[in-house]
């Protein structure tokens, strides 16, 4: 667990921001206030952890899923994708592509 008295800074991917940005209005903000979450708590309630060769993580937000990874040394939590289900884990290779080295 990550300690709870800090305040992760929260970082998107650039793919990620795109994905984001071709949501509707509507899902756009639920998605926002559940991302803007992950600053206070980066393992809420309901998060997994994704198998695979990185570390990452992923929250459901409805229809859709947020990928992102939480590295703990510098406090930053780094969103990946943003996609609805049967999207998020096609192409899994560009997925990876994006993830961050754990240090």
């Amino acid at each position: 667990m990550y300690e709870s008295s800090k305040y992760y800074e929260i970082q998107w991917h650039r793919a990620a921001r795109r994905e984001m940005r071709r949501l509707p209005l509507r899902d756009q903000r639920r998605i926002a206030m559940h991302v803007d979450g992950l600053a206070i708590d980066p393992q809420p309630t309901g998060c997994r952890r994704m198998t695979g060769p990185h570390v990452a993580w992923r929250i459901r937000v409805g229809r859709y899923r947020v990928v992102y990874q939480i590295q703990g040394n510098v406090a930053i939590v780094f969103i990946v994708r943003v996609a609805k289900r049967g999207d998020v884990y096609r192409q899994a290779e560009t997925l990876y592509g994006r993830l961050r080295p754990t240090r």
